[in-house]
């Protein structure tokens, strides 16, 4: 149906913004008031989706329970095909009277329902990323670790909260004996491999870069950065090492880099 764009039939003014029923939004709101659209009935049920009497914030939208409009509308479905009531007989019984319902729930009068269909466990539910089976009790579509992930991921404040909770518990004491945990073993694996960078060196190879990060050119908390990672026997030599601020270097880890750099050729 094409878009009204007429005048208003009452005032006769264009209206700048939609017209509701070919009126403007001052002459709507006074037609609404008098009663000339007639009096407005609440819909009470039973949703048309599921069959439920009741719903859990005590009103029906667009005819259907809470549940059920959460649903549709986190799939893009705003309106639903709307299923024609069921008449009777009960599937169970085969009685044809509802019962106490005055009305048939999933085509089953009220003793029925309250028998099987209110004491019926619910289906199993699954992680939309992982797939892993959630709780009963959840209301999350993902498991705990997975909706962390997707937050972390999503959303800046939970970032930077992560970020907060993180320097507060270095400065801890459980936190520097992890860091320094953390600082031995790295010293042993460096041991390991090859280990022939001299200060002259990595001098040389922070001026050939301006001193500057090789990922985001940044100038502050530069340190040493290796290509291949040191969990992955990656030397400690001249060819192995570029610089990169703390940020880049911490999100790196121990994957490739994630711009392509050059050596230095020293």
């Amino acid at each position: 149906m094409p878009k009204y764009s007429g005048p208003c039939i009452d005032c006769g003014k264009y209206a700048t913004s939609d017209y509701a029923r070919k009126r403007c939004r001052t002459c709507y709101s006074r037609a609404y008031r008098s009663g000339e659209f007639g009096p407005r009935t609440r819909y009470d049920g039973p949703c048309i989706s599921c069959g439920s009497p009741t719903s859990g914030s005590g009103r029906f939208i667009k005819k259907m329970c809470d549940s059920c409009y959460r649903r549709f509308r986190l799939r893009g479905n705003p309106e639903p095909v709307r299923e024609p009531p069921y008449n009777g007989p009960c599937i169970i019984c085969g009685s044809p009277d509802p019962g106490y319902f005055k009305h048939f729930v999933l085509k089953m009068c009220g003793k029925c329902y309250s028998r099987h269909a209110r004491h019926k466990p619910p289906l199993p539910r699954f992680c939309v990323d992982c797939g892993k089976q959630l709780g009963p009790k959840t209301k999350l579509e993902r498991c705990p670790n997975c909706h962390n992930k997707w937050r972390y991921h999503n959303s800046q404040a939970h970032k930077q909260g992560v970020r907060n909770r993180t320097r507060k518990y270095r400065q801890t004491n459980n936190g520097k004996l992890h860091e320094k945990l953390h600082r031995q073993r790295r010293r042993a694996k460096i041991a390991e491999t090859e280990c022939t960078l001299t200060p002259e060196e990595w001098e040389q190879v922070l001026k050939s870069y301006d001193y500057r990060c090789a990922y985001c050119g940044s100038k502050e908390n530069i340190q040493m950065d290796h290509i291949i990672p040191v969990s992955k026997n990656g030397p400690t030599t001249k060819h192995n090492i570029v610089p990169a601020c703390r940020s880049c270097n911490m999100s790196k880890g121990n994957r490739p880099p994630p711009v392509s750099v050059q050596p230095v050729l020293i």
